[in-house]
């Protein structure tokens, strides 16, 4: 009765293994063709009974040869000696060596209760795989399992993001945050740069017009500072009205033309040096007073 008991558990097992066995993509190689199967696997008891059933199916009823490696945790074998981590396990066929590289593909991956099949279509007859193939047969063998595996890995991750996209029932869609505005006015105001003078502030000739900038001038820096602090405001309060009538001027004095490519050179707006009629140049310069960060 305990015989029969453990008989009737290896089939459902083999039953519930069936089911979850899952096929690659088949591959011809010189008239043979060569498919990778995997499926679920908890006890190793059931891997002949379905190695029988597979080579019985319909679909696999002309298969020449099938090759096969398990590997599964002690965790799921308590009958085990417990020095053992893993059970493995391989079958040749007709295709001596298969099995062991099925086997090294489980071990690379880091496979645990899963069994690995290759098997192998020919066109005439039942002939050793080594025959036909010599060591290149390794290599088939090798590809397909590492296909499915790959295969399999990429659609669990493609479902993962898939469903991490989708909102979980319950909650609501978080939207983008709107734009938000920040009142700074309560911050003190930055304080003016400071002018390095000649002389100092308890010199003398330090209220005297002869306490000028020590380098003279900043002509690196835009020269002085106070008069650029003034040249940008007098910019920054600028009409529209004044720029709208200097862009509608067909050709402006010479002075208004250099002080403009002055501005726009200090602003960052480069002006092509190919222009050489006055209309052509004056045409750059009303381009740079039309741009929105001429007076930022």
């Amino acid at each position: 009765q305990q015989q029969q008991q453990q008989q009737l558990a290896t089939r459902n097992e083999m039953m519930e293994v069936l089911r979850t066995l899952t096929s690659g993509d088949k591959r011809t190689v010189h008239g043979s063709v060569f498919q990778a199967h995997i499926c679920a696997l908890s006890q190793t008891e059931a891997v002949q009974e379905i190695m029988e059933a597979l080579k019985v199916a319909q679909a696999f009823s002309s298969v020449a040869s099938w090759s096969y490696a398990y590997r599964v945790s002690k965790n799921a074998l308590p009958e085990q000696a417990a020095a053992q981590s893993t059970v493995e396990g391989t079958g040749d066929g007709f295709d001596e060596g298969c099995g062991t590289k099925i086997l090294g593909v489980l071990r690379r991956f880091a496979l645990h209760g899963i069994l690995l099949l290759v098997c192998r279509w020919q066109n005439h007859g039942v002939s050793p795989g080594l025959e036909l193939f010599g060591t290149e047969l390794y290599g088939i063998v090798t590809e397909r399992a590492k296909a499915l595996i790959s295969s399999l890995q990429q659609a669990i991750n493609t479902g993962a993001s898939q469903l991490r996209a989708e909102n979980p029932p319950g909650q609501h869609t978080l939207s983008a945050p709107a734009p938000r505005n920040f009142d700074f006015t309560f911050l003190p105001p930055l304080p003016e740069p400071h002018v390095p003078l000649k002389y100092g502030p308890n010199h003398f000739l330090s209220r005297t017009a002869m306490n000028r900038p020590a380098n003279l001038p900043h002509r690196l820096s835009a020269g002085d500072v106070n008069l650029w602090m003034a040249n940008d405001e007098i910019l920054r309060n600028l009409p529209e009205s004044e720029l709208w009538a200097l862009r509608f001027f067909r050709q402006p004095d010479d002075r208004v033309e250099r002080v403009l490519r002055a501005v726009a050179l200090l602003r960052g707006h480069e002006m092509s040096s190919l222009a050489t009629t006055p209309a052509a140049r004056w045409g750059q310069h009303r381009d740079a007073v039309k741009s929105p960060t001429f007076r930022t």
